[in-house]
């Protein structure tokens, strides 16, 4: 069953985003859903609102830095379970590509995602700033993108 989220959007380079529903697909295999606690804001998002990094992926879900709740996994997804707390890495490598084969991960050429089921109400596919989109009540990103975090911690 898919999950009502609200999130920043933005659909035109320049224009203003907007606060919206959206529907979230249940997480598919290595995925899980995360219901975000807290956001951090960049000015990589307002580059991407303003179309600087190009405009053909509108529209976009905005946020790439983020920390939540896990509130359901996918299939194949053993590391994680419901109530886990996690920070959103926007960078999860590959652990297969050359630079990670030898053992350079932060030039990974094929960094994991989750795939794109989320959607606005009019069913356009949104795409997540970075992988991620953390300006929303919840998100679906790649487990591996996922980095558990003490729940004492501050969000």
């Amino acid at each position: 069953m898919a999950t009502k989220a609200r999130g920043a959007i933005a659909r035109t380079p320049g224009a203003p985003v907007s606060i919206e529903e959206f529907t979230i697909d249940e997480p598919g295999p290595n995925e899980v859903l995360v219901r975000i606690l807290a956001s951090g804001v960049c000015h990589t998002d307002l580059g991407v609102k303003s179309g600087t990094y190009g405009s053909d992926g509108f529209p976009f879900l905005l946020g790439h830095e983020g920390a939540g709740v896990i509130e359901a996994v996918g299939p194949g997804v053993t590391r994680h379970k419901p109530g886990d707390h996690v920070i959103l890495a926007w960078r999860a490598p590959c652990g297969e590509c050359r630079f990670c084969r030898a053992g350079r991960p932060n030039f990974c050429s094929a960094s994991l995602n989750a795939e794109k089921r989320m959607r606005t109400l009019e069913g356009h596919v949104l795409n997540p700033v970075l992988g991620i989109g953390t300006f929303c009540t919840h998100t679906l990103v790649h487990a591996d993108q996922a980095i558990p975090s003490d729940p004492a911690l501050p969000a």
